[in-house]
């Protein structure tokens, strides 16, 4: 069955499984096993049950060798995006309704690459997906995650006004949780706010062939 959206053709296939490498998976599209790409930061079986589930796949964009890339996932009837490039062009879009000067992927102070910023301001975007309406985060133990909370202290030390944005994959998400036992991410975490980080929710929707960001509250446990 094919889907479209944004002029795009996407085709439903089953996913199979996720390979040991990270960012690749199997699926059955047509009744054949094929490799796919999954364009997401971490494992998507790390937060969500992801075999045998209903997917969109498209023709693959990148190098990486692979037909299909993964678009989105089926989880409770509703389609969840988990294209991070695509989530970061909406979001962009979203930014740039208040604000023209914004832009993607700054190359900041010692090397830190920002998704966003403008001259005085640095964005961040985490995507969040779960099954259920609460989530931790982060789920799991990240040096990089750790790394990047330092760079943001640096960066607000330096005066810049840091914002951690949130997109909800699942829009029934109610409650989010910062992590207690990833100790040193927790600090770092509640040091920013304190400090002034401004903490933005937006829920994604997919529905029939349009995906919106809606701004939203969520409870925010630290």
């Amino acid at each position: 069955m094919e889907h479209w959206i944004d002029n795009v053709c996407y085709q439903e296939a089953t996913f199979i499984k996720e390979e040991i490498t990270r960012f690749v998976g199997r699926i059955l599209l047509n009744n054949n096993e094929e490799r796919c790409y999954i364009p997401f930061s971490s494992k998507l079986s790390k937060h969500i049950p992801v075999e045998n589930r209903t997917i969109l796949v498209k023709e693959c964009e990148t190098k990486s060798g692979l037909k299909y890339e993964l678009f989105a996932i089926k989880v409770d009837h509703n389609w969840h995006l988990i294209d991070l490039r695509k989530i970061n062009k909406l979001v962009h879009s979203e930014l740039i309704l208040n604000n023209s000067e914004v832009i993607a992927e700054t190359t900041m102070q010692k090397g830190y690459r920002a998704d966003f910023s403008d001259q005085a301001n640095v964005w961040e975007v985490k995507a969040l997906l779960s099954q259920s309406n609460t989530i931790e985060y982060p789920a799991m133990k990240l040096d990089r995650a750790n790394k990047q909370l330092e760079s943001l202290l640096k960066l607000q030390a330096d005066h810049w006004n840091i914002k951690l944005l949130f997109v909800l994959l699942n829009p029934n998400i109610e409650t989010l949780t910062i992590n207690k036992k990833h100790k040193i991410f927790h600090e770092h975490f509640e040091k920013l706010t304190q400090q002034g980080m401004e903490v933005l929710f937006f829920k994604l929707f997919l529905e029939n062939t349009v995906i919106r960001l809606e701004k939203t509250t969520v409870i925010l446990y630290c």
